[in-house]
């Protein structure tokens, strides 16, 4: 809640919050009991295709994180470690 009384209202696609405008990424909410109907109008636009675009943006991966390399080798000493912890993890 904000010092005037007013909410900030995020949704999240994951861990990111969604971008309804360029630098916007929440709703400004006058007072608690409109929550409901704010929660409201974002299912309808859900419903209705009107988010598809800012939801699509959502689930990208972030600039530069599209490959990954493995923090260690299998041959090294760490690598070994965790593949073997890895076995046992998906044994059980």
């Amino acid at each position: 809640m904000n010092a005037d009384g007013s909410y900030v209202f995020f949704v999240r696609s994951g861990s990111k919050a969604i971008e309804f405008e360029k630098g916007k990424n929440a709703v400004a909410v006058p007072s608690f009991d409109k929550v409901p109907l704010v929660i409201d109008i974002l299912i309808t636009a859900v419903r209705n295709g009107e988010l598809d675009d800012q939801l699509a943006q959502a689930k990208k991966p972030p600039r530069g994180m599209t490959s990954r390399k493995a923090a260690c080798e299998p041959n090294d000493r760490w690598g070994q470690a965790l593949t073997e912890a890895n076995a046992v993890a998906a044994a059980r």
